[in-house]
């Protein structure tokens, strides 16, 4: 986060213009995924089998369990560096309505659409 940021307000200083793309590894919102509801269980379910195992969870905070790539934690800090960058999510500014019925507008699919295909 702070190598991506560090890089953003040097581009800025610099006043050249910058496009970033690319697979980041996180959906930073709800409507960047194919099937939300399956992606968010996905931290009830880590939770529950840590409990069973007995895993030590005390440098774990309830921030960091799910799906990765859509864990609350870092939806949070991949939005505080599109805040303080000053960027903006190029198909949600086009598309703030978030995926339509078409799921291949989707940024990100589950399993359970692959099986689909």
């Amino acid at each position: 986060d702070a190598s991506l940021l560090g890089f953003v307000k040097r581009t800025q200083r610099e006043q050249r213009q910058l496009v970033i793309i690319g697979d980041l590894n996180v959906a930073h919102q709800r409507s960047d995924v194919s099937h939300p509801h399956w992606f968010l269980a996905q931290g009830e379910k880590v939770r529950a089998f840590g409990k069973a195992a007995k895993m030590p969870t005390h440098h774990v905070t309830t921030s960091d369990y799910g799906q990765a790539g859509f864990t609350p934690n870092e939806q949070l800090r991949f939005g505080k560096v599109l805040e303080d960058g000053g960027l903006i999510d190029s198909f949600r500014e086009l598309h703030p309505e978030g995926v339509g019925p078409d799921i291949d507008d989707a940024n990100w699919y589950t399993y359970p659409h692959s099986c689909l295909l």
